[in-house]
């Protein structure tokens, strides 16, 4: 049913083939971000099967540098995508490559800082504060790191890698299927 109200003119027009108005009940603002706020909000149950769910088959090391433990982990295929786009798409020289893809491996590939979770320890989940912070450690440091991160890179290879013929005739076998 529709129709007309006003102080000069009142008619209501019912339409047979007109559906029937919906009507929606709109919370005030302050319960609606209430009702978000509780929404949105995950059981620590479920925070763990997401880590561990967006963390499968990923290696990680930890590392002890003067008292420090940096824990590094492997990179997932569309960070290292990330890691070379960023480090050759600048136009950047050889050299500049090199510094600036591990630059952004490292930047990638720490989670951890003496047990405690990069992001609460640089106050920030941005990649911008994790750059920052890799380009205020020492060169030493840096250097230190990067070998550790290729050496889990290689285990983590050599893990995987098809090696022996009883591997080659598996996948042999599989690919026929």
């Amino acid at each position: 049913m529709s129709g007309f109200d006003s102080p000069n003119f009142k008619k209501t027009v019912q339409n047979p083939n007109q559906r029937p108005m919906r009507e929606f009940n709109v919370l005030p603002p302050e319960m609606e971000n209430q009702k978000f706020e509780q929404a949105n909000k995950i059981s620590s149950f479920g925070k763990q099967r997401l880590e561990f769910l967006a963390n499968l088959c990923r290696s990680s090391k930890d590392v002890e540098i003067e008292g420090t433990t940096f824990s590094l982990r492997t990179l997932k295929g569309y960070e290292n995508k990330e890691v070379i786009q960023i480090a050759y798409g600048l136009g950047n020289t050889n050299i500049e490559v090199l510094f600036e893809g591990r630059r952004q491996r490292l930047a990638r590939s720490i989670f951890k800082i003496d047990g405690s979770d990069i992001d609460m320890i640089l106050g920030s989940s941005t990649m911008e504060s994790k750059l920052e912070m890799i380009d205020n450690l020492e060169e030493n440091v840096i250097q230190k790191l990067s070998v550790e991160f290729d050496a889990l890179n290689q285990e983590v290879n050599t893990k995987f890698s098809i090696s022996t013929e009883a591997d080659i005739k598996e996948v042999t076998e599989d690919l026929k299927k």
